[in-house]
């Protein structure tokens, strides 16, 4: 604080608001591109896992699915028996993409942390005037 007798002058405090409102500025956008990277860092690795579980659950489906038909086609004739494991996966699909889809759209890796600091320093602000 200044000392007694020392008075800032209204241009002096308002350099130092501007100054300090730009310092507070670049500070929440560090911040921001600081939590969106974290974030995007997770979706990354999650995403490399999911992808390579995939890859392999590809082949054990495809495996799985002829072993399926194969044995069905014992019952009834080999065209209908695939058909059938085919329509099984059809649903199995659509039941997951349906699960999926509002998930998704949960998904947007947004600074809620930054928002909510700026929310406290814009009211902050507007109690201070």
């Amino acid at each position: 604080m200044d000392e007694p007798g020392n008075v800032r002058g209204v241009g002096e405090i308002t350099k130092s608001l501007v100054r300090n409102l730009s310092d507070l500025a670049r500070a929440e956008a560090r911040q921001a591109v600081l939590e969106i990277q974290y974030e995007l860092r997770k979706l990354v690795v999650v995403g490399g896992l999911l992808a390579t579980a995939a890859f392999a659950l590809f082949f054990v489906l495809v495996l799985g699915s002829v072993a399926a038909a194969q044995g069905l086609a014992e019952l009834m004739h080999p065209a209908l028996a695939y058909l059938v494991v085919t329509v099984v996966w059809a649903l199995v699909a659509v039941v997951c993409v349906l699960i999926a889809l509002p998930r998704v759209r949960g998904l947007a890796p947004v600074p809620t942390r930054t928002i909510e600091s700026v929310k406290e320093d814009i009211t902050w602000i507007k109690n201070r005037s």
